[in-house]
């Protein structure tokens, strides 16, 4: 995803340091969608969560191929 067009302003501003600007910014978390707080049980990274994200990108998906 951060190859597109879309990150080029970023990547033109930051140059080299690109990808360890992204690393400081992007960060995966498992969880469930169907599950309050995404499943999430650490108190402490749902503190960070709410404290300290903007956006949330679900890439969600079900693997039961037979629902």
């Amino acid at each position: 995803v951060i190859s597109k067009e879309l990150f080029r302003v970023l990547k033109d501003m930051h140059g080299d340091g690109f990808d360890s600007f992204l690393s400081e910014k992007i960060r995966a978390i498992a969880g469930d969608m169907a599950m309050e707080d995404l499943g999430i049980q650490e108190f402490h990274l749902k503190e960070e969560i709410m404290k300290e994200v903007d956006i949330i990108a679900n890439v969600a998906a079900t693997t039961t191929f037979d629902e």
